[in-house]
């Protein structure tokens, strides 16, 4: 069983990482400039880094033996989007 410092320590990390992820967000926006190669390579990037996540909880779930991706419901995610 997880402990409270435990679980704090795991919000800490995502905290921190969604801070990154909202940062690279508005870089990517800042930088597409409608010159189609280079949104495509920007494209690739963020296709290459979700895949990557994805990829890496597969595998997780796989040597863990726990299915990480059934943590999150799909439709409570699609809830909170504005």
């Amino acid at each position: 069983m997880a402990t409270q410092e435990e679980v704090a320590r795991l919000q800490s990390t995502l905290n921190q990482i969604n801070q990154q992820l909202r940062q690279a967000l508005r870089d990517t926006s800042r930088m597409l400039n409608g010159e189609p190669r280079q949104n495509q390579v920007i494209g690739k990037t963020w296709e290459e880094f979700i895949g990557e996540f994805f990829g890496s909880v597969k595998r997780e779930s796989d040597l863990s033996g726990k299915n990480l991706m059934g943590l999150i419901s799909l439709p409570s995610l699609l809830r909170r989007l504005p």
